[in-house]
């Protein structure tokens, strides 16, 4: 981490943001590459996160302060509840802060723990994919989705930490593989092996991984997608082999739910699953084959009956 001991001295503890004055106290709640997260408290009786990133050769003014803007516009527009809240921004020459929604857990902390039940992993997928499917409406695309990014609020799942987003000039739109790299164990194969990448369909291999994890109830993952790692390189043999379903890595999984993975974890970006055909998907739906046969047979069966 870039940063000077006394940095965290240097920064003032109590600034004013939109009118309400936000005061960082002593609550460590966590750390990423360049910066630190600490809790705080706003004078109008809120309970905050303050988010402090040091300014460095490798996380310039520049760049986060372009993370601040996709992140305020994100908050602006959101109406559902899908993106953690921004407040506002404190810069210093050192030290640019953000003052952002206040979460008590992450999807990391229950998954580290083995708390998350079916019918929660089914929920916070679900709200998940809407998140997504949010953000990239706006043109965004987030390149960093994993457990510890998805905070959770009053049971709502949350999509925090914009820091590696990107805007989209079009649906479509390509980026270099270097800038579109957020956490190695998550980032698609095709990151490793083409200079310029969908940035859509990076999101959808990400989702595909939460879901994985969601599904095992544990953080256990491999490395890098990539033939070099023992982990995924078994992996991409059962799946190829079709022999997924009787494997450690879906030990008990739903059909829906292994056959949706197949899709979101597609190599070839191209043929990977889209968002809104993931949201059609009966592990999104939550409508199992045998329900849905059935209710395309009552809709028949009503249609021959007005008919009469």
């Amino acid at each position: 981490m870039e940063m000077c001991n006394n940095d965290m001295d240097l920064a003032s503890k109590s600034f004013s943001v939109q009118g309400v004055t936000y005061t960082r106290n002593d609550d460590f709640l966590g750390k990423g590459a360049f910066g630190v997260v600490f809790g705080g408290s706003g004078s109008d009786g809120s309970t905050v996160a303050i988010k402090c990133q040091f300014v460095g050769e490798r996380n310039s003014r520049k760049s986060i302060v372009q993370e601040y803007d996709i992140h305020w516009d994100l908050t602006k527009k959101d109406t559902s509840g899908h993106v953690i809240r921004l407040f506002g921004m404190n810069k210093i020459p050192q030290m640019i802060s953000f003052v952002v929604e206040f979460a008590p857990q992450s999807l990391y902390d229950k998954l580290k723990m083995k708390s998350v039940t079916p019918e929660e992993a089914h929920h916070y997928f679900r709200m998940l994919v809407d998140a997504i499917e949010f953000v990239h409406s706006e043109m965004i695309v987030h390149c960093d989705i994993k457990p510890e990014n998805l905070l959770i609020c009053d049971g709502t799942l949350k999509l925090a930490d914009f820091g590696k987003a990107k805007r989209m000039k079009n649906k479509d739109q390509k980026f270099k593989n270097e800038e579109s790299i957020g956490t190695k164990q998550y980032a698609a194969p095709e990151l490793w092996k083409k200079d310029n990448v969908e940035g859509r369909q990076l999101d959808i291999w990400c989702c595909g991984i939460v879901l994985l994890q969601l599904s095992q109830a544990s953080l256990e993952l491999w490395e890098i997608a990539d033939e070099s790692d023992k982990k995924y390189s078994r992996w991409m043999e059962l799946v190829n082999g079709g022999k997924l379903a009787r494997s450690d890595f879906c030990y008990k999984f739903k059909p829906a739910t292994i056959s949706l993975l197949k899709k979101m974890l597609c190599v070839e970006p191209g043929k990977r699953i889209k968002i809104e055909e993931i949201k059609e998907d009966p592990c999104y739906t939550g409508e199992t084959a045998v329900r849905k046969r059935k209710a395309i047979g009552n809709t028949g069966k009503a249609a021959k009956k007005g008919k009469k």
